[in-house]
């Protein structure tokens, strides 16, 4: 079965298996299938903002649409930031065209110890991949009451977080 026939199950909120994804393709896909449905609050903590992933045009793209949403918003957590500024990463110009919607920052140092990349939507979706060495990752659409553990630790990691100066700095 090919990923638009796994998507075609995946509407938030709606009961179904959790999808195996097992490419970069198709981690890709399913992030950009859940911006596409996702409505008030997408959360993105990763080591490093895969470019494939979150740096790909129809990705970003489909943010701009996403950001145009009244009340909606971006928060961003990440690992390796030097990466970012670095590779100029499409995202990053994204957020400071739009920085009242979407925040970008760099995890604390001593809490730099994580290789886990994960996308929650809505409160009720997520992908998540268990690291950025792997193409392998899980995508649920009906994840309501298992996405708690995952939110409390990005919500611990933000409030110890910093903007990345450096961004602003650089006029990325």
């Amino acid at each position: 079965m090919d990923i638009e026939e796994k998507l075609k199950a995946c509407e938030f909120g709606t009961p179904h298996e959790a999808i195996l994804l097992n490419s970069e393709a198709e981690i890709r896909e399913a992030a950009i299938f859940l911006s596409r449905q996702s409505h008030r609050e997408i959360i993105i903590m990763s080591r490093e903002l895969d470019p494939m992933i979150f740096g790909h045009h129809e990705f970003t793209d489909r943010l701009r649409t996403f950001i145009s949403q009244r009340n909606s918003k971006m928060r961003v957590l990440v690992n390796l930031d030097r990466k970012i500024i670095q590779t100029s990463h499409r995202l990053t110009g994204l957020a400071l065209k739009h920085s009242s919607t979407i925040t970008i920052h760099r995890i604390d140092q001593r809490k730099r110890n994580f290789h886990e990349t994960s996308m929650l939507c809505d409160g009720v979706a997520m992908l998540l991949r268990p690291s950025q060495d792997h193409a392998r990752a899980i995508l649920d659409c009906d994840a309501a009451g298992k996405i708690q553990p995952t939110l409390e630790d990005f919500e611990r990691l933000w409030k110890n977080s910093e903007p990345i100066p450096e961004l602003h700095t650089l006029g990325m």
